[in-house]
């Protein structure tokens, strides 16, 4: 789940991160499977998109669940990188033991570190690509007809979901 805000300062407040627990507690208690249903699942005696109405109120600034994904596997592993500024989930095919978690942590630790922008090569735009393959060919020293062969064989950097 990503719960959005405007602003930093919103999404360090204690009210809002408890908000965003609450709202993934509902959510897991529930085995919700998709965006509408969270939005119509039940918190503290309201639905899930009227507390967010109210909470907007309240703090008047927008916030909103923009992403909403449901991780199946053997074992899930969760990660907050600092200051709750990232999450990730890593989906395992292990039931979890103390060693598989923590290879689980250890990736998804990984995975914040580098902060990718796709999880394999079908996730990136050609947009990107074609930058990506710019900068490399500004940063070579290899007469142009080389660059042009060698740029085809470029990997581009993954992004983060």
């Amino acid at each position: 789940m990503n719960l959005s805000s405007e602003t930093d300062f919103v999404a360090k407040n204690e009210d809002f991160i408890n908000l965003a627990k609450s709202i993934a507690d509902v959510a897991l208690a529930g085995r919700i499977k998709t965006l509408e249903d969270l939005h119509n699942a039940q918190l503290d005696g309201v639905s899930i998109k009227d507390k967010l109405l109210d909470t907007v109120a309240k703090i008047g600034e927008k916030i909103e669940v923009k992403k909403y994904e449901v991780l199946e596997g053997e074992g899930v592993v969760a990660y907050i990188h600092m200051g709750y500024r990232m999450g990730v989930l890593v989906q395992l095919n292990l039931p979890l033991n103390d060693a598989i978690t923590v290879a689980g942590k250890d990736v998804a630790m990984q995975i914040a570190a580098m902060n990718p922008v796709a999880v394999d090569a079908s996730g990136v735009s050609d947009e990107m690509k074609d930058r990506e393959k710019a900068i490399a060919r500004k940063k070579q020293s290899l007469p142009e007809n080389l660059k042009t062969s060698w740029i085809k064989f470029l990997k581009v950097p993954y992004k983060r979901c």
